[in-house]
């Protein structure tokens, strides 16, 4: 992974986290920085440059010790991410209530276990949990996967 950044004085520093063929895999924008003063440490304060490399290691899901899930609500809008989703749950909790809401225009129930939500709906978001809720009861789990998908 590496990063790319740019300097602006109007909108500060932009960040772009980017993999090994340049796709970009987080962004911030915006950051302003400025020297400290010492009003702001009070002393001065000695200081060291430190660098680090975070370094992932995918693995498998394992089960939870502690509960069997019965219910998941997965915030996945592309189909390929939630057959995924879908499968990797069904491995691990056979049997679980794998519901879906994806992003869109307009707020409408797309299948038994599958919602559209206009996410500046605010409402739309509890009326689609009180209908999970009605057909499975309460969620035991929520895999948030909309920022992966932006």
């Amino acid at each position: 992974m590496w990063m790319y950044m740019n300097t602006t004085i109007q909108t500060g520093c932009d960040i772009q986290f980017c993999d090994e063929t340049g796709t970009v895999c987080a962004e911030i924008k915006g950051i302003r920085m400025r020297q400290p003063s010492q009003q702001d440490h009070g002393q001065e304060e000695q200081s060291e440059m430190m660098i680090f490399e975070e370094m992932w290691t995918q693995q498998p899901l394992k089960k939870s010790i502690h509960e069997e899930l019965k219910t998941v609500i997965c915030f996945l809008t592309g189909e390929a991410a939630r057959k995924h989703a879908y499968q990797s749950l069904q491995t691990l909790y056979p049997g679980a209530g794998v519901f879906f809401i994806s992003q869109g225009e307009e707020t409408q129930k797309l299948s038994n276990t599958h919602y559209q939500i206009k996410i500046t709906d605010g409402q739309a978001y509890q009326e689609t949990f009180r209908h999970i809720e009605t057909a499975a009861g309460k969620a035991d789990a929520v895999l948030y996967g909309w920022p992966l998908e932006d």
